[in-house]
C-alpha cells in the first residue's frame, strides 16, 4: 500500500481544487455554449452521484467514446472520483479496435456521445459481451441518457473517494510495435502529469486553450493545466481548418495543440494569411514526426510559437523542445525530440541495453535506436 501522505493527490481531486479556485470564470466553451467553473463542479457532482448509485466495485472499467465535449470530460472525472477507472476509445478507431479495447479492459460501463457516435455506439453496445450499463450523452435507443439521468437525480456534491492505490486509467497504446496494449496507471503514478506540464511546457499565464485533437488522448492532458491556471478550454468537436482559424481569431486563442498533418492543412489553407493569429503564444505539436521544411514554413508564417512534445501512453510527458530551441539555423534541430522534462530520467538503450547517442546538451535524438 502506498503512503497517501507522500503521494500526489489524485488527478480528479486536483481537478476539483482547480475548479473551486475560479468559480465565476468560464471553464469550457464550445460553438453554441459555455459553462463556468462552478457549473462544471456541479455537473461533475451530478454525474458522480448517478455513477455511485450503480454500486460498481472500485476499479471497474468505464469505456468512453466521444468527440471533444465538456460533459464527456466531466464524466471521466466523475468516474475517477467514484473510484472507477476510465479507458478512452479513440474517436478514429475502427469498430474492431474499439471492441478489442472494451473486451480486453473488461469494461462494464460504456458512455457514448450520441450526437457524434450514435450508430457506432449502438454497434458497440450490441456486440460488447461484458457491458452491464450503457449511458449516452443525448438520447439514443440503446442506453440511458446520462444528461437526463443527472437532471432527475438532482444536485450532489462532488467528492474524491479515490486513493493512490486505486486505478485511474487503462489507456491503450497505438500498436506501433504490434498489437495495441493496455497501459494501466494508478493514481499514484498518474497524479504528477499536470504539474510536470506546467513546470516544463510554456503554458500561458491565463490559457485560452483550443482543443482540436481528441481530448480522449494527448490534447486532453492540457485541460487540467489550463484549469489550474484559471483559463478556458475552447472545444471544437473535430478538425475543420476554417473553424480553427476563425476560432483562434475570434476567441484570441493563445494556446493549442496540433498533430503535424493538421499544421500542413492549415499552411495550405487560403484563409491562413488572412487570419489574425497574433494572440497565439504556444502551438504544441507531436504524435508523429514533422517535415523540417514545413516546420520552418510554419515558424515563418505563423510565428515563433512552435514547441514539440513527446510522451507515451505509459508515461507522459517525457520531453519537450521549447520555442527558443526552434531555431532553423541550429544544426541538427530536426533530429531532436527535445530535452527530458525536469522530473523524468531518460536513457536511450540499444538492443544490448547499452546507452547510446544523445546530444551534447542532453537532447533526445531520434536517430538513436529506441
Amino acid at each position: 500500500m502506498s503512503d497517501p501522505l507522500h503521494a500526489f493527490p489524485p488527478v480528479c481531486a486536483q481537478t476539483l481544487r482547480a475548479l473551486a479556485r475560479y468559480p465565476t470564470r468560464t471553464a469550457f466553451s464550445w460553438p453554441d455554449g459555455s459553462i463556468t467553473y462552478r457549473g462544471t463542479t456541479d455537473l461533475v457532482g451530478r454525474i458522480q452521484n448517478v455513477f455511485m448509485r450503480l454500486g460498481f466495485a472500485p476499479g471497474t472499467r468505464v469505456a468512453l467514446l466521444s468527440a471533444n465535449r465538456a460533459d464527456a470530460w466531466c464524466a471521466g472525472v466523475a468516474a475517477q472520483l467514484a473510484r472507477l477507472a476510465i479507458t478512452w476509445l479513440h474517436p478514429l478507431g475502427s469498430l474492431d479496435d474499439q471492441l478489442f479495447q472494451i473486451e480486453d479492459s473488461d469494461a462494464q460501463m460504456l458512455i457514448i456521445d450520441a450526437a457524434t457516435f450514435r450508430d457506432r455506439g449502438g454497434d458497440l453496445a450490441a456486440k460488447a459481451t461484458n457491458i452491464k450499463t450503457v449511458f449516452t450523452l443525448g438520447p439514443a435507443d440503446y442506453g440511458i441518457d446520462l444528461l437526463q439521468a443527472i437532471e432527475q437525480a438532482g444536485h450532489a456534491t462532488a467528492r474524491c473517494l479515490a486513493g493512490p492505490d486505486d486505478i485511474a486509467t487503462l489507456n491503450y497504446t497505438g500498436g506501433t510495435t504490434g498489437k495495441s496494449k493496455g497501459a494501466l496507471r494508478h493514481h499514484r503514478e498518474y497524479g504528477g502529469f499536470a504539474g510536470a506540464i506546467l513546470a516544463d511546457f510554456e503554458i500561458p499565464d491565463t490559457p485560452r486553450y483550443l482543443t482540436v485533437a481528441p481530448t480522449s488522448h494527448v490534447a486532453g492532458t492540457k485541460v487540467l493545466p489550463t484549469l489550474m491556471r484559471g483559463g478556458t478550454a475552447h472545444m471544437l468537436r473535430g478538425f475543420d481548418p476554417e473553424a480553427v482559424l476563425k476560432t483562434i481569431e475570434r476567441e484570441k486563442i493563445n494556446f493549442t495543440l496540433f498533430v503535424p498533418s493538421m499544421i500542413y492543412v492549415l499552411l495550405d489553407h487560403p484563409l491562413l494569411d488572412k487570419t489574425d493569429l497574433s494572440s497565439l503564444e504556444l502551438l504544441l505539436y507531436g504524435a508523429s514526426a514533422m517535415s523540417p521544411s514545413r516546420l520552418v514554413e510554419g515558424i515563418e508564417r505563423i510565428g515563433p510559437v512552435f514547441s514539440q512534445l513527446y510522451g507515451q501512453t505509459e508515461c507522459y510527458p517525457v520531453s519537450v523542445l521549447r520555442k527558443a530551441d526552434h531555431d532553423p539555423k541550429t544544426p541538427g534541430l530536426f533530429l531532436s525530440c527535445g530535452f527530458p522534462i525536469a522530473v523524468c530520467d531518460v536513457k536511450i538503450l540499444d538492443d544490448n541495453d547499452e546507452e547510446v547517442a544523445t546530444g551534447e546538451a542532453g537532447e533526445i535524438c531520434v536517430r538513436a535506436r529506441m
